[in-house]
This record gives structure tokens, sequence and C-alpha cells, in this order.
């Protein structure tokens, strides 16, 4: 921890794909101590430390808090997003669902592709069936 910078600390960090795991040692700070220090993109929000296994306060990808976030559509639930890819942290992002998105669970998409949510680059808002790109795959 000596090595970091101040306020910070030398934490394990284990990246746990399909194909490879590299453990390894990373300088770790506080990103954030409330929602309002998660400004890019704007719609992120400050994760405690020790939830969902992160080390220390963490920001997300969360265009939604709560369900009443959810207003593209009908009947919108805010829920919680887990990496398929990642096998340690795996909670990545709150996102809305809607009964009106393409699909609701996996069984709705084709062979091959996956319920997903929408990426942080994507402009739309809702799940629709996606192939799942994991590193190291």
């Amino acid at each position: 921890s000596a090595d970091c910078d101040e306020g910070c600390g030398c934490y394990l960090v284990e990246e746990l794909y399909p194909g490879y795991y590299i453990p390894h040692n990373e300088c770790i700070c506080n990103e954030c101590s409330s929602d309002e220090d998660c400004s890019v993109p704007d719609n992120q929000i400050c994760v405690p430390a020790g939830v969902w296994g992160y080390q220390l306060n963490h920001c997300i990808f969360a265009p939604c808090k709560v369900h009443s976030d959810c207003v593209e559509g009908s009947s919108g639930i805010c829920i919680p997003y887990y990496d398929r890819c990642a096998t340690v942290t795996t909670f990545s992002q709150k996102t809305c669902k809607y009964e009106s998105d393409p699909c609701q669970t996996d069984d709705d998409c084709d062979t091959g592709d996956l319920c997903l949510p929408p990426q942080v680059w994507d402009s739309t808002d809702g799940y629709s069936c996606q192939p799942l790109y994991c590193p190291g795959k």
C-alpha cells in the first residue's frame, strides 16, 4: 500500500474469466462517497465498500435506482445485472427491464444469444437478445 497514492490501498484483484485467470495486486482508491461523485456517465451510483464484492467505494452504471425510475415502457422494474463472464465481482450494473422488452429470459432468444441489458454505450433502454462476448473466450 505504500506504493499507492495517499488514501488508497494495495489489493489482490483476481480476474477470473473463461480462458484465463490473472491474479495481481492493484492500487485501489475510493471512487466516490456519494452518487454525486460518479459523474461519467451521469447515470452511475456509488456502491459502498463491502457491497457486492467491491473492496472500496465504487461507481457503477445505473440508469435506475428504484422501479419508479423505469418509465420507458410498461411495468418497468429496476434490477441488478450480474456479469456472466466474471466469477469474482459479478455485480456490474442496475438496469430497467420492461414487459415490452424483446426478451425476458434467455429462452426467448435464438441459440447462442442471451437476454442482456443495454450496454453503457447503447442509447436503448431495456433487455434484448445479444451475443455474449467474454474476454479470453
